[in-house]
């Protein structure tokens, strides 16, 4: 979103779990009364996710896919590129992969 739209962060208190209690609709009829958000949202991250069975079939995989870290900016870029502009998922990644080498190197020592 903060490609797609010139959004900026708010200065507003730091996380805090014992403040942020978030009720969802299916659990709670009274959601949004009994919700209550005052502090920022909790960091988010991205985890990449493959069958344990990778582990011992293809070792060296498995140690490449737990090797990945991707900055915020590059996630969005992605997102951006797929879900706005629309680009083949293919021809993104060649392009990607092309541009960020080094990175995508650092991910197979």
């Amino acid at each position: 979103m903060f490609t797609l739209y010139d959004l900026v962060v708010l200065k507003e208190p730091a996380y805090d779990a014992s403040k942020w209690v978030i009720k969802q609709p299916t659990d709670d009829p009274n959601w949004l009364a009994n919700s209550s958000a005052p502090t920022a949202w909790d960091a988010t991250r991205l985890h990449i996710h493959y069958s344990a069975s990778l582990e011992s079939s293809h070792p060296a995989v498995a140690a490449m896919l737990a090797s990945v870290k991707l900055e915020t900016a590059q996630v969005n870029e992605m997102v951006y590129a797929l879900s706005v502009e629309r680009m083949d998922a293919r021809a993104f990644a060649k392009g990607w992969v092309a541009k960020n080498a080094s990175l995508v190197d650092s991910w197979f020592r």
